[in-house]
């Protein structure tokens, strides 16, 4: 195993029986707090992509408060993968397993 892999490994905490026993969920929260959300200026410092996650989070449920007509779940579920997009033309289906770090964050903006 390389140090990096050994690193990020070490970031990734596991939370046994969630959401239901015998499930391991894989919590990357500590992983993305050691993120830059970019290589320079927006959010590029360490704990820059949670910062930017969790503002495009509050955007969402903002416009979703104020525009009843639209879906709340909807609206934070595309501003989680919104916020992990890395620029490129990554279609969403390959982008899948990037929705789990956003929604990790999802139950505090929807009470």
């Amino acid at each position: 195993m390389s140090t990096s892999t050994a690193l990020i490994s070490g970031l990734i905490r596991d939370v046994p029986d969630f959401p239901k026993p015998g499930v391991i969920f894989k919590d990357i929260t500590p992983l993305l707090a050691q993120a830059p959300a970019a290589k320079g200026l927006h959010h590029a410092y360490l704990g820059g992509l949670v910062e930017h996650i969790l503002g495009c989070l509050s955007l969402a449920r903002t416009a979703a408060r104020l525009h009843k007509s639209l879906d709340r779940s909807l609206l934070l579920a595309a501003a989680a993968i919104f916020s992990q997009k890395d620029g490129t033309k990554t279609p969403v289906r390959r982008s899948g397993c990037r929705l789990a770090a956003g929604t990790s964050m999802l139950p505090c903006f929807l009470d």
